[in-house]
């Protein structure tokens, strides 16, 4: 039943937004991204094959696209507001056991 509420409060925030859902050539994409909502990158990773991408606003908007490489399509999945990045992380590093660092 949780799953089921949160899928439908999922549907709810996509059909608020007109252009989630919307998938542009990821150049026009990346660049109405910036151009026109002055956002920028903050983040992204692979999950599955797919790269997700998360951009932000100064003013706490903000965008999560998925790219499709085969096609060279990318696509909106998420957009928000009132984001707050309270740290950023990078790859952690480890010792290794020979005392050099090795990155994970």
């Amino acid at each position: 039943m949780k799953w089921f509420l949160a899928l439908a409060l999922i549907l709810f925030s996509w059909s608020a937004q007109a252009h989630v859902g919307s998938c542009y050539s990821t150049e026009k994409l990346e660049d109405l991204l910036t151009d026109q909502y002055g956002e920028k990158v903050f983040g992204s990773g692979v999950f599955r094959g797919q790269l997700y991408t998360f951009w932000h606003h100064d003013d706490g908007n903000f965008s999560v696209i998925i790219t499709h490489p085969d096609r060279g399509v990318s696509c909106y999945i998420l957009i928000g507001e009132r984001l707050v990045i309270t740290k950023i992380i990078g790859p952690k590093t480890r010792k290794t056991e020979d005392g050099g660092k090795n990155s994970r």
